[in-house]
């Protein structure tokens, strides 16, 4: 990450935007504080969208799980009610 006070960016400009234009981040400084972030643009296009539907958690196998039927929950329920 290249870093250039706020006095260098009139004279470093066109250095500034290489540095950009190779994707290097550049921190601008006042007085050795960092004010701003210069980052590259990201195009927008190149990255995928994305398909919520295709993760994992939406396409794994349910069919294993064991499911506890409305006695057994109650069971539990009566159980823990004297914990809390």
């Amino acid at each position: 990450m290249k870093t250039a006070s706020i006095l260098d960016l009139g004279s470093l400009l066109p250095k500034l935007m290489q540095w950009i234009g190779a994707g290097e981040d550049v921190l601008l400084t006042e007085e050795g504080r960092v004010v701003a972030r210069l980052t590259p643009e990201t195009d927008m296009r190149q990255t995928p969208p994305v398909n919520w539907a295709d993760s994992p958690e939406v396409t794994r196998d349910r069919g294993g799980e064991t499911r506890l039927s409305a006695e057994a929950s109650a069971r539990i329920i009566a159980e823990a009610a004297g914990r809390w």
